[in-house]
Protein backbone atom coordinates (compact mmCIF):
# COMPACT_ATOMS: atom_id res chain seq x y z
CA UNK A 1 0.00 0.00 0.00
CA UNK A 2 1.38 3.42 -1.08
CA UNK A 3 0.41 6.35 1.17
CA UNK A 4 -0.03 9.75 0.29
CA UNK A 5 -0.23 11.85 3.59
CA UNK A 6 0.80 15.30 4.89
CA UNK A 7 1.54 13.67 8.55
CA UNK A 8 3.22 10.25 10.28
CA UNK A 9 1.22 7.61 11.47
CA UNK A 10 2.88 4.81 13.91
CA UNK A 11 1.94 1.83 11.38
CA UNK A 12 3.75 4.01 8.42
CA UNK A 13 7.22 2.15 8.99
CA UNK A 14 6.01 -1.48 7.16
CA UNK A 15 6.37 0.43 4.53
CA UNK A 16 9.95 0.02 4.43
CA UNK A 17 9.21 -3.69 4.13
CA UNK A 18 7.97 -3.35 0.82
CA UNK A 19 4.79 -1.80 -0.52
CA UNK A 20 1.80 -2.85 -3.18
CA UNK A 21 1.95 0.17 -5.87
CA UNK A 22 -1.34 -1.01 -7.24
CA UNK A 23 -3.07 0.25 -3.70
CA UNK A 24 -3.16 4.08 -2.45
CA UNK A 25 -4.38 5.15 0.59
CA UNK A 26 -4.86 9.18 0.47
CA UNK A 27 -4.96 9.84 4.29
CA UNK A 28 -6.42 12.94 4.17
CA UNK A 29 -7.63 14.39 7.82
CA UNK A 30 -11.31 15.96 7.95
CA UNK A 31 -13.15 17.24 10.90
CA UNK A 32 -16.96 16.99 10.99
CA UNK A 33 -18.56 18.46 14.21
CA UNK A 34 -21.59 15.58 14.27
CA UNK A 35 -21.90 12.01 15.34
CA UNK A 36 -22.33 9.99 12.78
CA UNK A 37 -22.62 6.49 14.76
CA UNK A 38 -25.51 7.30 17.10
CA UNK A 39 -27.14 3.82 15.14
CA UNK A 40 -24.58 1.91 15.67
CA UNK A 41 -23.06 3.13 19.34
CA UNK A 42 -25.28 4.96 22.17
CA UNK A 43 -23.31 4.87 25.43
CA UNK A 44 -21.67 7.97 26.80
CA UNK A 45 -19.56 7.71 29.82
CA UNK A 46 -18.03 11.16 31.06
CA UNK A 47 -16.44 12.62 34.39
CA UNK A 48 -14.66 15.29 35.53
CA UNK A 49 -13.43 16.31 38.72
CA UNK A 50 -10.43 18.01 40.02
CA UNK A 51 -7.66 15.35 39.35
CA UNK A 52 -9.13 13.02 36.90
CA UNK A 53 -11.25 13.97 33.56
CA UNK A 54 -12.63 11.17 31.17
CA UNK A 55 -14.43 11.80 28.10
CA UNK A 56 -14.90 9.14 25.64
CA UNK A 57 -15.11 8.30 21.85
CA UNK A 58 -15.39 5.33 19.40
CA UNK A 59 -12.49 4.36 16.45
CA UNK A 60 -14.22 2.67 13.85
CA UNK A 61 -11.13 0.83 12.33
CA UNK A 62 -12.02 -1.21 8.66
CA UNK A 63 -15.15 -2.47 9.50
CA UNK A 64 -15.73 -2.64 12.99
CA UNK A 65 -15.86 -0.65 16.26
CA UNK A 66 -13.61 -0.13 19.07
CA UNK A 67 -14.58 2.34 21.80
CA UNK A 68 -12.17 4.20 24.17
CA UNK A 69 -11.54 6.20 27.26
CA UNK A 70 -9.51 9.25 27.29
CA UNK A 71 -8.21 9.63 30.49
CA UNK A 72 -6.41 12.52 32.07
CA UNK A 73 -4.87 12.87 35.08
CA UNK A 74 -3.73 16.42 36.95
CA UNK A 75 -1.60 15.80 39.50
CA UNK A 76 -3.72 17.62 42.91
CA UNK A 77 0.09 19.12 43.82
CA UNK A 78 0.90 20.48 40.64
CA UNK A 79 -1.43 21.88 38.20
CA UNK A 80 1.10 21.19 34.95
CA UNK A 81 2.01 17.46 35.77
CA UNK A 82 -0.53 16.01 33.42
CA UNK A 83 -1.07 12.61 32.17
CA UNK A 84 -3.09 11.01 29.64
CA UNK A 85 -4.07 7.92 28.06
CA UNK A 86 -6.61 5.90 25.89
CA UNK A 87 -7.56 2.79 27.19
CA UNK A 88 -9.81 0.17 25.81
CA UNK A 89 -10.12 -2.10 27.87
CA UNK A 90 -11.18 -2.30 32.15
CA UNK A 91 -7.96 -3.51 32.97
CA UNK A 92 -6.19 -0.49 31.20
CA UNK A 93 -8.52 1.92 33.25
CA UNK A 94 -7.79 -0.32 36.09
CA UNK A 95 -4.00 0.38 35.46
CA UNK A 96 -4.33 4.18 34.98
CA UNK A 97 -5.65 4.72 37.70
CA UNK A 98 -3.45 2.15 39.63
CA UNK A 99 -0.54 3.87 38.65
CA UNK A 100 -1.19 7.31 39.51
CA UNK A 101 -2.98 6.11 43.37
CA UNK A 102 -6.44 7.40 42.42
CA UNK A 103 -8.69 5.43 44.40
CA UNK A 104 -12.11 4.68 41.83
CA UNK A 105 -14.41 4.12 45.46
CA UNK A 106 -13.61 8.18 46.20
CA UNK A 107 -14.27 8.53 42.03
CA UNK A 108 -18.18 6.70 42.59
CA UNK A 109 -18.66 8.74 45.63
CA UNK A 110 -17.64 12.30 44.81
CA UNK A 111 -17.81 12.00 40.57
CA UNK A 112 -20.19 14.15 39.35
CA UNK A 113 -23.31 12.37 37.35
CA UNK A 114 -23.23 12.22 33.82
CA UNK A 115 -26.77 11.57 31.43
CA UNK A 116 -27.48 8.86 34.29
CA UNK A 117 -24.67 7.46 34.50
CA UNK A 118 -21.27 6.67 37.49
CA UNK A 119 -17.80 6.19 36.48
CA UNK A 120 -17.60 2.78 37.95
CA UNK A 121 -16.46 -0.25 36.79
CA UNK A 122 -19.13 -1.91 35.95
CA UNK A 123 -20.70 1.07 33.58
CA UNK A 124 -16.62 0.30 32.50
CA UNK A 125 -17.47 -3.04 31.61
CA UNK A 126 -20.48 -1.91 30.13
CA UNK A 127 -18.91 0.52 28.14
CA UNK A 128 -16.51 -1.66 26.13
CA UNK A 129 -18.85 -4.40 25.69
CA UNK A 130 -19.11 -3.72 21.96
CA UNK A 131 -14.69 -3.27 21.34
CA UNK A 132 -14.31 -5.75 17.85
CA UNK A 133 -17.09 -6.20 16.97
CA UNK A 134 -18.47 -5.90 13.44
CA UNK A 135 -20.68 -2.93 11.81
CA UNK A 136 -22.43 -2.22 8.77
CA UNK A 137 -19.89 -1.02 6.14
CA UNK A 138 -22.19 1.90 5.13
CA UNK A 139 -20.52 4.74 7.57
CA UNK A 140 -17.33 3.52 5.43
CA UNK A 141 -18.64 3.82 2.08
CA UNK A 142 -20.09 6.96 2.58
CA UNK A 143 -16.92 8.64 3.00
CA UNK A 144 -14.62 5.92 1.48
CA UNK A 145 -12.17 5.52 4.11
CA UNK A 146 -11.09 2.98 6.16
CA UNK A 147 -10.70 4.69 9.40
CA UNK A 148 -13.08 7.26 11.11
CA UNK A 149 -12.61 8.68 15.26
CA UNK A 150 -15.42 9.69 17.09
CA UNK A 151 -15.04 11.76 20.01
CA UNK A 152 -17.49 13.05 22.85
CA UNK A 153 -15.47 15.99 24.52
CA UNK A 154 -17.80 17.59 27.00
CA UNK A 155 -20.67 16.24 25.38
CA UNK A 156 -20.19 17.61 21.80
CA UNK A 157 -18.90 15.36 19.10
CA UNK A 158 -16.05 15.59 17.19
CA UNK A 159 -15.60 12.75 14.06
CA UNK A 160 -12.52 12.84 12.27
CA UNK A 161 -12.07 10.61 8.69
CA UNK A 162 -8.55 9.26 8.72
CA UNK A 163 -7.35 10.20 12.14
CA UNK A 164 -4.16 9.85 13.52
CA UNK A 165 -4.35 6.60 15.38
CA UNK A 166 -1.10 7.17 17.25
CA UNK A 167 -2.84 10.14 19.01
CA UNK A 168 -5.63 7.56 20.80
CA UNK A 169 -3.20 4.93 21.08
CA UNK A 170 -4.37 2.41 18.95
CA UNK A 171 -1.19 0.07 19.03
CA UNK A 172 -2.63 -0.81 21.95
CA UNK A 173 -5.07 -2.52 19.86
CA UNK A 174 -3.59 -3.32 16.45
CA UNK A 175 0.33 -3.64 16.02
CA UNK A 176 2.04 -2.19 13.33
CA UNK A 177 1.87 -4.74 10.80
CA UNK A 178 -1.39 -5.78 11.56
CA UNK A 179 -2.95 -2.00 11.30
CA UNK A 180 -0.98 -1.93 7.89
CA UNK A 181 -2.40 -5.28 6.33
CA UNK A 182 -5.38 -4.62 7.40
CA UNK A 183 -5.88 -0.99 6.08
CA UNK A 184 -4.51 -2.09 3.12
CA UNK A 185 -7.15 -4.56 2.61
CA UNK A 186 -10.14 -2.94 3.39
CA UNK A 187 -9.11 -0.63 1.09
CA UNK A 188 -8.67 -2.66 -1.96
CA UNK A 189 -11.43 -5.43 -0.70
CA UNK A 190 -14.07 -3.50 0.48
CA UNK A 191 -14.17 0.01 -0.71
CA UNK A 192 -12.36 -0.61 -4.02
CA UNK A 193 -9.51 1.59 -4.12
CA UNK A 194 -7.85 1.20 -7.17
CA UNK A 195 -10.15 -1.30 -8.63
CA UNK A 196 -9.81 -1.63 -12.48
CA UNK A 197 -12.71 0.14 -14.28
CA UNK A 198 -14.82 -2.33 -15.86
CA UNK A 199 -15.49 -1.48 -19.28
CA UNK A 200 -18.96 -2.27 -20.41
CA UNK A 201 -18.99 -3.52 -24.53
CA UNK A 202 -21.99 -3.43 -26.22
CA UNK A 203 -23.39 -6.75 -27.59
CA UNK A 204 -23.83 -5.39 -30.81
CA UNK A 205 -19.99 -4.48 -30.89
CA UNK A 206 -18.98 -8.17 -29.56
CA UNK A 207 -21.06 -9.72 -32.10
CA UNK A 208 -19.41 -7.42 -34.78
CA UNK A 209 -16.05 -8.27 -33.21
CA UNK A 210 -16.18 -12.11 -32.96
CA UNK A 211 -17.19 -11.87 -37.06
CA UNK A 212 -21.39 -12.34 -36.60
CA UNK A 213 -23.69 -10.53 -37.80
CA UNK A 214 -26.93 -9.56 -37.42
CA UNK A 215 -28.20 -12.48 -39.13
CA UNK A 216 -25.77 -15.30 -37.08
CA UNK A 217 -28.14 -16.63 -34.56
CA UNK A 218 -31.78 -15.90 -36.61
CA UNK A 219 -33.80 -18.99 -38.38
CA UNK A 220 -34.72 -18.01 -41.77
CA UNK A 221 -38.39 -19.32 -43.35
CA UNK A 222 -37.83 -22.63 -44.61
CA UNK A 223 -36.44 -22.46 -48.44
CA UNK A 224 -34.86 -18.96 -47.82
CA UNK A 225 -30.96 -18.51 -48.03
CA UNK A 226 -28.98 -15.98 -46.21
CA UNK A 227 -26.57 -14.53 -48.63
CA UNK A 228 -23.88 -13.03 -46.14
CA UNK A 229 -21.84 -9.68 -47.11
CA UNK A 230 -18.72 -8.07 -46.41
CA UNK A 231 -20.04 -4.17 -45.08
Amino acid sequence: MRLISKFHDYYDSVMGIGIDETITYVRESIEYKENIIEKYFSENLLFNNNILNVNCGVILFCGKIYPFLKLTYTNPKNSYDKREICAYSTNEVRNFLFKNEIDLSLLDRYGRRWRGLNFNIKDIDKFFTLRGFEIPYDVFFKYNVPVISVEYPNADYITTLNPRLKNFNFYIVKDTYSAFQEISMFLSGVLGVNSPKIVVISDKYMRDKKGFDNMSFKTLAPGKKYNRRNK
